[in-house]
C-alpha cells in the first residue's frame, strides 16, 4: 500500500509521459511526509500503480511486478516433455498449458503437475507414495515399540495418580463383609491376570512382582 501522499508543490522535473522499462509515467502522485516524490504509472501489462520516482529512474523497478512473474514462468517452462513420458509413478497424458501437465499415477490417481517440477523430480506421484511412506514409518515405529502385541513403554509406566494404594498393579478392595483386602493384577495383551486377594499391601506387592516376572520379563528382555 502506498504511503499517504500530498500535492503541496509541483515536481521540479516533470516525468509525465516518460517510459522506464515497462513503466510509463501518467501523472504526479505527490510526496510523502519525508518529501519523497511518487508517481502514478501504468505498466505495459495494463496495471496502474503508484511508484516511488527514484525506484524507476534508478532502474531498480522496471514493472509493476509482472516482470518477475514472467521471469519465473519462463524459468519453469519446459518444452522437452511429451505425452507418455514417465516421472516416477507418473505418466504424462495431456499438456494443459505451457507449464502444466495432466498426469496419471500408477495407482490410478490423477494429478496436474508443473513441468518444471516433473523435470526436477520434485513430484513423483499423485500423493500415494508419500501416504505409503507415512504408513510404513508408522508400522516401523509400532514394530519397534511392540513385542508380540505388548507395548513395551506401557510396561514401564509409573503408578497412576488415582491409584488407591500407591503401588502399580495393586488395588484396594472392599469385600462383601466390609473387610478391606488388596488385589494384585497385571494386564498385558488385553488380558488381565490376577493373583488373588491379600490382607496387606506388602503381600499384594509381592504377588504383583511375581506376575511381572512371569508375564513382563519376556517382553522387556527382548526389546
Amino acid at each position: 500500500m502506498p504511503p499517504e501522499l500530498h500535492k503541496l508543490s509541483p515536481p521540479k522535473n516533470d516525468l509525465t509521459g516518460q517510459t522506464y522499462g515497462r513503466i510509463t509515467v501518467l501523472a504526479d502522485g505527490g510526496t510523502n511526509n519525508k518529501g519523497i516524490r511518487y508517481w502514478e504509472c501504468q505498466c505495459l501489462c495494463g496495471k496502474v500503480k503508484i511508484i516511488r520516482g527514484s525506484s524507476f529512474t534508478s532502474g531498480k523497478t522496471r514493472s509493476c511486478g509482472c516482470l518477475n512473474g514472467d521471469a519465473i514462468r519462463i524459468r519453469k517452462r519446459v518444452t522437452d516433455i511429451k505425452v507418455g513420458d514417465r516421472f516416477g509413478l507418473l505418466v504424462t497424458i495431456e499438456r494443459k498449458s505451457n507449464t502444466l501437465w495432466a498426469c496419471i499415477c500408477d495407482c490410478g490417481g490423477m494429478k496436474d503437475v508443473e513441468s518444471y517440477d516433473l523435470k526436477r523430480k520434485k513430484v513423483k506421484s499423485c500423493g500415494c507414495k508419500k501416504n505409503k511412506e507415512l504408513q510404513n514409518t508408522v508400522q516401523h515405529y509400532k514394530r519397534k515399540k511392540e513385542k508380540v502385541g505388548a507395548h513395551v513403554p506401557a510396561l514401564k509406566t509409573k503408578v497412576r495418580h488415582n491409584n488407591s494404594t500407591g503401588v502399580k498393579g495393586v488395588g484396594r478392595v472392599q469385600m462383601p463383609n466390609g473387610s478391606i483386602k488388596y488385589s494384585a493384577y497385571l494386564t498385558i495383551n488385553g488380558t488381565t491376570h490376577r493373583a488373588g486377594y491379600h490382607d496387606t499391601i506388602e503381600d499384594a506387592t509381592i504377588a504383583r512382582k511375581d506376575l511381572e516376572e512371569k508375564y513382563h520379563r519376556p517382553f522387556l528382555e527382548n526389546k
